[in-house]
């Protein structure tokens, strides 16, 4: 399995990385599939923390499983077929990136962002599951939200442009 790994690693421009006990994979750097039509993250090369930014934008993704648990950067996986968020990071230092997928709810997003979170573009009907707290911006806008309820608390600037809104309720408290 390992060689499998080094190899795809290898084709990815990923030098710097170790092969944990359990089979999962740290990388110290960035890990960018972006605009390379992958459906699923391969289920050989589980990641676990990404030390930079892992970028997964413009493919056909349906779904998150074995992205890593842990990314200090970014995480942005804009513009696939995404329709949940399950197999999310857990914690992202800087922004995490959503938008234009077929999401209509936020579950499983991450629990922890150092900065922004962007889910502009999708099909929401809801914020549940979103994060509470943030350390940027909120972008909700382009989707199908009736009401902010579930949505982060704490923000740095909210943005709900172009929803089917007839209040404010539910929207953050402390900005």
């Amino acid at each position: 399995m390992s060689n499998k790994i080094v190899k795809f690693c290898r084709k990815l421009g990923i030098y710097n990385y170790t092969i944990n006990d359990d089979g999962s994979v740290d990388v110290d750097g960035d890990v960018d599939f972006s605009d390379t039509s992958i459906t699923n993250i391969p289920s050989f090369l589980v990641f676990n923390k990404v030390d930079g930014n892992f970028i997964c934008f413009k493919n056909k993704l349906t779904s998150l499983e074995n992205a890593p648990k842990e990314v200090t950067g970014y995480f942005e996986v804009g513009f696939n077929k995404l329709t949940s968020l399950d197999g999310a990071p857990v914690s992202v230092g800087m922004s995490f990136n959503c938008d234009g997928n077929n999401l209509t709810d936020l579950k499983g997003s991450p629990k922890e962002i150092g900065g922004s979170f962007v889910c502009s573009n999708n099909n929401l009907t809801s914020l549940e599951g979103s994060p509470k707290e943030l350390g940027g911006r909120f972008d909700c806008s382009n989707n199908k939200l009736t009401s902010l309820e579930g949505g982060p608390k704490i923000v740095d600037r909210f943005v709900c442009s172009n929803n089917n809104l007839t209040d404010l309720k539910g929207g953050p408290k402390s900005m």
